[in-house]
């Protein structure tokens, strides 16, 4: 994969992953910007909570080698 085809669909996921991440905070009516369920419940952790969205977000630039 070029280095252009690999940040374009890096940035599709990312505005996915912000996107839902936005409308669910809205939903939820909860004072924050990003919200993540994992089940029906919202998690903090490295496996399926916000850490480890927050975390994978970031991971962008070194995958695509910017």
């Amino acid at each position: 994969m070029s280095t252009s085809q690999c940040l374009n669909l890096s940035f599709q996921v990312v505005n996915a992953v912000l996107e839902s991440g936005e409308i669910l905070a809205r939903k939820r009516k909860i004072p924050i910007p990003l919200m993540y369920e994992w089940h029906d419940k919202a998690y903090l952790g490295a496996a399926h909570g916000l850490a480890g969205i927050f975390y994978m977000l970031l991971q962008v630039s070194s995958v695509c080698q910017i």
